[in-house]
């Protein structure tokens, strides 16, 4: 009889620190990529967000001031279903948004509407992206 050998559970407080230290590496490249192109970057206001399997934890959103609009990058929770996280990207003022999810360890974005394939999380990725989300309409 052979013994089947599962990973032992994160505890919330590991989930945590893996998480945050996945949404710094997320924030970092944002920060980077934008100042890259020339475009203005700020840290928003912190926030408070709570999740039953990883705790209480506080996060700031960027607001990103492209050549041709703004949108915003917003933390949504790490425990999603489907997912091992989830950022926003939302334009102003249409609200249209892009949503970026983690899964295993890429994250991938997704429109809104989920009209097209997915794509793999990148500076062109994201360049693109915020684009696509300020052009005038």
């Amino acid at each position: 009889m052979s013994a089947t050998l599962t990973e032992p559970r994160a505890t919330p407080r590991q989930t945590k620190v893996e998480w945050l230290a996945t949404l710094d590496d997320l924030i970092n490249d944002i920060e980077q990529w934008a100042a890259e192109e020339d475009w203005q970057v700020a840290r928003l206001k912190k926030k408070t967000i709570h999740e039953r399997g990883v705790g209480t934890y506080s996060v700031s959103d960027l607001r990103i001031r492209t050549h041709s609009g703004i949108l915003n990058a917003e933390v949504v929770a790490r425990d999603i279903v489907g997912a091992d996280g989830r950022v926003d990207l939302i334009s102003f003022p249409t609200m249209d948004r892009f949503v970026v999810v983690r899964r295993g360890d890429t994250w991938i974005v997704h429109d809104d509407a989920r009209s097209r394939h997915p794509r793999r999380w990148s500076k062109k990725t994201f360049i693109d992206v915020a684009e696509e989300l300020t052009k005038p309409q």
